[in-house]
């Protein structure tokens, strides 16, 4: 017999600190999921793609702050677009592809993660819900299976709520 998640997905009042930890820093929680779950590689490697995914960020504003053409443009002048602001631009942008594929990886991780509670715990869903909850809702996912997982520990498993 399939249980439901002993919370709803929007079912973060359980553990405020917790969520507002998720909704800042979700590297951190989607590390402790992890390690709860024995996924440990999982774990730290969802976290330097996290922290990729911010760093690339990062990056490529100060690629972009180190061309000519934003001082030229605020300052009202014709924008005249020089070899190394050509350089610049395209850094930025590597990085802005860099922090997408980090992005992308960081979901596909807490996609297998919640894929791995749901297997443990006997929950009921399938791998479609499961693509669709981690890639639009992230940090409430990680919420999710963080209190599923503190219930679970405390030998309370059952269906409290769902929403």
């Amino acid at each position: 017999m399939s249980k439901e998640w002993t919370h709803g997905i929007c079912g973060c009042s359980r553990s405020v600190p917790w969520c507002l930890i998720t909704c800042c820093f979700p590297c951190v929680t989607s590390y402790k999921v992890g390690a709860r779950l024995g996924l440990t590689v999982l774990a730290i490697v969802s976290v330097l793609a996290f922290t990729g995914f911010i760093g690339s960020g990062v990056a490529s504003d100060l690629a972009l702050s180190q061309t000519s053409i934003r001082n030229q443009y605020e300052h009202g002048q014709q924008v005249t677009v020089t070899t190394e602001d050509e350089m610049w631009v395209q850094l930025s942008s590597l990085c802005g592809i860099v922090g997408l594929v980090c992005l992308v990886v960081f979901t596909a991780i807490v996609w297998k993660m919640r894929s791995s509670v749901r297997d443990r715990y006997d929950i009921e869903g399938d791998c479609c819900s499961d693509c669709i909850c981690s890639c639009f809702c992230t940090e409430c996912v990680l919420c999710q299976m963080y209190n599923h997982l503190e219930v679970e520990d405390a030998g309370g498993a059952g269906n409290i709520s769902r929403a």
